[in-house]
C-alpha cells in the first residue's frame, strides 16, 4: 500500500485557480500532468521545483511514489483538460501525524500494467470497489472519484485512464 495521502482537492476552469485552491501549505515539489497538449498553456508560478508529464494519472502515481520513497513530504499535483483542471495536495504519513491532519483519502495503489496488479498491491478484490470512474483525464477522474467516495461514504474507488489504474481509499 502507498504512503501518500490526499490533503486537499480543488477543481477550477484555470490551472492557476485549481492550484491556488488546493494549496493549504507550501509544497516541496509540483507535478503537472496534462491529458491534452492545449491544457499545458499556462503553468502557475510556484516557490518549488516542478515537472510536467504527459498524463495526470501518471503524475499522481509518480507523486505518491516520491512520497513513499521519502524524497519529499508535500507535493502539489495538477492536471486536466483545457478549461477544466483539478489539483491535489499530497502528503507523506509523517506530515499527517506531525500536524494532526485529517486527509481526504489515501492513494493506495496504482498500476500501468493492468487492474489485477493494482488490486494485488492494495490487497483487495474487484468486489471491494464501490466506485469506478474513467475518462480522458486522470486528474478529473480522481477528483470525481474522491467526490463520489465522500458523498456515498464508501471506502474504495478506482480511477482508470487508458490502461492506467489508481485506487483510492477514503479515510
Amino acid at each position: 500500500m502507498s504512503a501518500a495521502f490526499l490533503l486537499s482537492a480543488a477543481r477550477a476552469t484555470s490551472l492557476a485557480a485549481a492550484c491556488a485552491q488546493a494549496l493549504t501549505t507550501a509544497p516541496q515539489d509540483a507535478l503537472f500532468g496534462f491529458d491534452s497538449p492545449a491544457a499545458a498553456d499556462s503553468l502557475p508560478a510556484l516557490p518549488c521545483p516542478s515537472v510536467t508529464l504527459n498524463s495526470s494519472l501518471r503524475a499522481l502515481a509518480y507523486a505518491a511514489q516520491t512520497l513513499e520513497n521519502a524524497q519529499a513530504s508535500l507535493i502539489l499535483t495538477a492536471g486536466g483538460l483545457p478549461g477544466d483542471y483539478a489539483a491535489f495536495l499530497l502528503a507523506a504519513p509523517e506530515i499527517i501525524g506531525a500536524r494532526n491532519l485529517d486527509p481526504l483519502a489515501q492513494l493506495s495503489a496504482w498500476s500501468f500494467d493492468g487492474l489485477p496488479r493494482a488490486l494485488a498491491k492494495a490487497e483487495i478484490s474487484e468486489e471491494d470497489l464501490a466506485a469506478r470512474l474513467s475518462g480522458p483525464s486522470g486528474a478529473l477522474a480522481v477528483y470525481e472519484l474522491l467526490t463520489a467516495l465522500q458523498r456515498d461514504h464508501t471506502r474504495w474507488g478506482l480511477a482508470a485512464v487508458d490502461g492506467a489504474f489508481l485506487l483510492l481509499e477514503r479515510n
